[in-house]
């Protein structure tokens, strides 16, 4: 048997040889080494950190060498593929009986469905080139839990295409049939006991079906058995075969007889006025830049050699907050976006149009730079263009502005650890999930019926989105954020991608209403608690009426103390703390209900003071203890009070030693504590007793005093003196307030340990600060 070396360089299979090289371990460092140490420190937070994240790459790579038994699949599917006979046009009634009778498989159409009396033909020929594609041929592939993706692009001929099938689905009908063909080739006697195949979608899109293969569980060798795989089929069509002008997203390449079941051809009559179709027109442009992407990404790996690592990086710390994955159809960012996005980087982004990224940079120096201008970057008023110079005035910045703000939300997370140079967060960078939405967001909103009708998805909006649940998911956080202004920080939507299903099902629909849509909510600290919306001057009649379209009935004209005169809404409810923190899910719940006629209960479920009743005062406890007024104003009673009590102190005459500083160090003054703090109610009080302490929790506070060299050695009399400076404090608050309380606790022995004693003061505000 032939000896074999782990990773670390131990020999596995005796000690003689490691017995007989220990002397190495003992030599002076080679210049290679020293060199390693040095870089290591240069371009590595740290050595631990880099150590780290070297088992990391380890452990989700897969083992190239293992993969030719993959690549055996991927030779087996590329024979099914060339092996299948050309097909002459026919109708759509013929070729969808040709199939579900000889392989019971039904064309994933997209919706609209085409009807049955379309005048163009439907061919098929071999596939001019097949290609692999992604992560795999870049070695930037990453397993999972589930396993990994192998993607393939199958070019279609040109030949089979006519010069307008960009219009009106023509091009994803024939595309629909080409990829039930390449589906069908794979259920011969030959291949049908070697692979499982089913249909699913990239990214949602159920205008762009993909094939989906398993090896079955009999083609499998040892490694692979334990890693599960999919190959992933894509059609793709040569960069010539449409004229790329037509599809810019100002163009409009949907004519509204599709949707009347008239799918023929109009004339250049019929084309005024017409909406443009970006979604439409993006879709036939991302199954033309396969290999152009790929050879791109392939040139930049081999200038950049920390490149490969620097990707990988990326796709474990995107799929550990859920984005990419297979399961995510909302987020349109992934592993390929941040290549592509690292990628420019390496060519410009930076200032003056300067490089911000460079070749010799460390994976970890790659990754946290491009971090840096996803986390800083305007993408709204400033997007990425690869090839800018090369796009014609058609091409809108606007019609291909994305909405990343989750995305950027998280890389200024990440962003702090990166940059915080005491403590090392590897494990919350690249180890811990992080994707529960129910534990992400301030509110979360659960919309499981979808309106079938809404004034807001016109037939217009029906050219681009065919789908009410996808034009749905992108009107209504815009929609809720004019409501919301700068009362929240992140709006953003989350719903699952469509499963796959089997090749003899039809294909699912969003609008089945088996997909939930939620919305995710992150407020503002500051604003979210605002009583009242300011609205524009009714001078101003264009916004007045904006205005008035947007918040309905709850819309009014009023005048204010400071005798101007506005449009506004006021939440007139919202009198106690409890109910000022969910001003927002009235405001959400007025929004929906307004203008997509969704009801609370019946068609959303919102989740936000639903834990309030477990941090409410027991009903046992005495009432003439505490002021229920002061209930309703939450924090601010208590940071008014602290700040009282710093000017009472710092108000002191006759003390040994200057105070220099006075912090709080009780998380009720960092407004993070579970309850409200309640004052004692000084005025239902017959007489003072400290008992009543045991009803108020006191809120820690450190006190510093001003150096001094007079300051005793040993520990045991430094406790003393703190106890003489309390008293000293305690004799001064009673003499200079009156209606302030204070005492002093010690413990009766001598003790070097801080905290044994304390001073507690009850101010005339109600609190007590210790």
């Amino acid at each position: 048997m032939s000896s074999h070396t782990s990773s670390l360089g131990f020999n596995v299979e005796g000690k003689s040889e490691t017995a007989k090289d220990s002397s190495h371990l003992y030599r002076a460092p080679t210049n290679e080494e020293i060199q390693g140490l040095k870089e290591t420190a240069d371009l590595y937070k740290s050595n631990i950190f880099k150590l780290k994240i070297d088992e990391l790459l380890s452990e989700v790579q897969i083992d190239y060498e293992e993969a030719k038994f993959l690549e055996n699949n991927l030779h087996q599917i590329k024979e099914a593929f060339d092996s299948i006979p050309d097909q002459p046009g026919s109708n759509i009634v013929q070729i969808k009986q040709r199939l579900k009778k000889k392989h019971k498989i039904v064309i994933p159409f997209p919706e609209p469905i085409p009807s049955d009396d379309v005048q163009y033909k439907f061919a098929f020929k071999k596939p001019i080139s097949i290609h692999l594609i992604g992560s795999y041929p870049l070695k930037i592939l990453t397993r999972g839990p589930k396993g990994f993706n192998v993607d393939i692009v199958v070019m279609m001929p040109p030949s089979i295409f006519q010069e307008k099938d960009y219009l009106n689905y023509r091009y994803f009908y024939k595309r629909a049939y080409y990829l039930a063909m390449l589906a069908a080739s794979l259920q011969d006697k030959k291949y049908k006991t070697t692979f499982s195949v089913e249909f699913g979608t990239y990214k949602g899109d159920r205008k762009r079906p993909i094939l989906l293969v398993r090896p079955s569980g009999n083609n499998l060798n040892e490694y692979f058995s334990k890693i599960p795989y999919i190959i992933r089929i894509f059609p793709g069509i040569p960069p010539d075969l449409f004229s790329i002008h037509r599809l810019a997203p100002s163009k409009n390449n949907v004519r509204p007889r599709v949707f009347e079941g008239k799918q023929q051809l109009e004339k250049d009559s019929d084309k005024t006025a017409l909406v443009p179709t970006p979604q439409y027109n993006l879709a036939i442009l991302q199954d033309i830049f396969f290999i152009s992407h790929l050879l791109f990404l392939h040139q930049q790996k081999k200038a950049c050699p920390a490149f490969q690592d620097a990707c990988i990086l990326a796709k474990i710390w995107l799929n550990q907050r859920g984005f990419g994955t297979e399961e995510d159809g909302s987020c349109g960012f992934n592993g390929f976006l941040w290549t592509m996005l690292m990628a420019y980087l390496l060519r410009g982004g930076g200032p003056n149009g300067n490089k911000k990224l460079a070749n010799g940079f460390s994976s970890y120096q790659l990754f946290k730079g491009t971090m840096d201008f996803l986390a800083n970057h305007d993408f709204t008023n400033n997007q990425i263009f690869m090839n800018k110079a090369g796009l014609s005035d058609e091409f809108s910045e606007k019609a291909f502005t994305e909405n990343y703000d989750i995305v950027q939300h998280e890389a200024k997370l990440a962003m702090k650890y990166l940059n915080d140079s005491k403590d090392d967060h590897f494990e919350s960078l690249f180890l811990r999930k992080v994707d529960d939405i129910k534990l992400r967001f301030d509110d979360l909103i659960k919309i499981s019926n979808i309106p079938s009708k809404y004034f807001l998805y016109t037939e217009a909006a029906k050219l681009d989105f065919p789908d009410r649940f996808i034009h749905f998911a992108r009107v209504v956080p815009s929609l809720l954020k004019k409501g919301l202004t700068d009362r929240i920080d992140l709006i953003t939507v989350n719903y699952k991608n469509l499963p796959r299903w089997l090749i003899t099902q039809d294909p699912p629909s969003y609008s089945s209403g088996t997909v939930s849509l939620f919305l995710g909510i992150i407020l503002n600290q500051e604003h979210s608690n605002r009583v009242v919306d300011y609205g524009p001057s009714p001078e101003d009649e264009v916004a007045s009426a904006k205005f008035r379209k947007l918040w309905g009935s709850k819309a009014e004209l009023r005048r204010f103390k400071d005798g101007s005169i506005s449009e506004s809404v006021v939440w007139e409810d919202a009198k106690s703390f409890e109910s000022r923190s969910l001003i927002v899910s009235q405001i959400v719940s007025h929004l929906l209900k307004h203008h997509f006629g969704i009801r609370d209960r019946e068609g959303f479920c919102y989740w936000a003071g639903q834990l309030n009743a477990f941090i409410r005062p027991a009903a046992n406890v005495p009432s003439s203890l505490f002021n229920p007024e002061i209930a309703h104003l939450g924090f601010q009673p208590v940071m008014a009070a602290f700040n009282s009590f710093i000017k009472q102190i710092n108000g002191l005459e006759d003390i040994p030693l200057r105070v220099s500083s006075i912090r709080g160090a009780s998380p009720i003054l960092r407004y993070s504590s579970v309850f409200i703090p309640q004052p004692v109610n000084l005025h239902s009080l017959k007489s003072f007793s400290t008992k009543i302490t045991h009803y108020v929790e006191p809120i820690d506070v450190i006190i510093q005093f001003e150096s001094s060299g007079k300051w005793p050695d040993d520990l045991v009399a430094i406790q003393k003196m703190k106890i003489a400076l309390y008293i000293r404090l305690v004799d001064r608050l009673k003499n200079q307030y009156h209606n302030t309380f204070a005492w002093v606790i010690a413990d009766d022995k001598d003790s070097i340990v801080a905290g044994n004693s304390y001073m507690d003061v009850l101010t005339d505000t109600g609190y007590v600060f210790r």
